[in-house]
């Protein structure tokens, strides 16, 4: 059974708002769990390439509003679980509707997560719960007094640190500097972003995004908002850099037109000559 299949095996139910606790772990956020594993019931019922749904019969099936289900969305295209076009749909008239396809990158990114949990999760068709343990062998060299011998290496198991706490200290600056400033606390699924958007923008840059975020008079705001601010404050600051070079690339031609460098005479190979004799 591949990766798609076992997570599809338990996915959703119809009439029945229900989301597994694994998944709540590994969204970090209800509403956008809710929102998963729904359109995981749906993609193993789906009669085209697509998932068609309105965010009218979302709300009827699952109980969000359109604001959670547009950050849900916004969530889950962002880490690369779900992609999303708008069209026209013949099963909607001809009217513009979502269409959405849940990843390959979405089952293997789950089935990963449930197999390097620390708490014991049982997958479908798995006849006993698994429960991932890294074998560190350590080599133990004090010598027993009698027989003067290396004592047997001994082996212990330790749990593998999650590499969601590895990278704990990139997003930590700019999720305390939001707490701060607009009294926000952001979803973890919101701080594996920061730490991307920190690397693409800067951490000054982002902190300047949570700033004009406090002077327009907002306070808690979706995190998509900063990410919003701060590719519009990079963007303009491209534009004006781009701008001014071009300005001083137009000054230094119109100065060497005013004041032309004088051309350098030729010199002979006599007048060589006498400037070393």
């Amino acid at each position: 059974m591949n990766n798609k299949k076992i997570i599809q095996a338990g996915a959703g139910q119809k009439g029945i708002v229900s989301v597994k606790r694994w998944m709540i772990d590994f969204c970090e956020d209800i509403p956008t769990a809710i929102l998963l594993d729904q359109l995981i019931f749906w993609d193993e019922r789906k009669s085209t390439s697509y998932i068609v749904k309105s965010y009218a019969e979302f709300t009827e099936e699952l109980g969000l509003t359109r604001h959670q289900l547009v950050r849900s969305s916004d969530v889950l295209k962002r880490n690369g679980w779900i992609t999303t076009t708008v069209k026209k749909s013949a099963f909607y008239s001809g009217n513009t509707v979502v269409h959405y396809q849940v990843t390959d990158k979405a089952y293997d990114d789950m089935v990963n997560f449930i197999t390097s949990r620390n708490t014991e999760t049982v997958l479908p068709d798995s006849p006993k719960p698994y429960i991932p343990y890294t074998e560190v062998t350590t080599e133990v060299t004090t010598k027993d007094n009698a027989s003067s011998k290396p004592l047997k290496a001994k082996k212990q198991k330790t749990q593998e640190q999650p590499q969601e706490q590895k990278a704990e200290a990139d997003y930590l600056p700019l999720y305390r500097y939001a707490e701060e400033v607009l009294g926000v606390q952001y979803n973890f699924n919101d701080c594996r972003l920061m730490s991307d958007d920190i690397k693409a923008y800067g951490l000054d840059a982002m902190k300047e995004a949570v700033d004009t975020t406090k002077a327009q008079g907002k306070g808690a705001v979706f995190y998509s908002y900063l990410v919003k601010i701060a590719k519009s404050n990079h963007a303009k600051k491209m534009a004006d850099l781009e701008a001014k070079n071009k300005q001083s690339a137009k000054n230094e031609a119109m100065v060497l037109k005013i004041n032309p460098v004088a051309p350098v005479a030729p010199v002979n190979d006599d007048e060589i000559d006498n400037l070393f004799s």
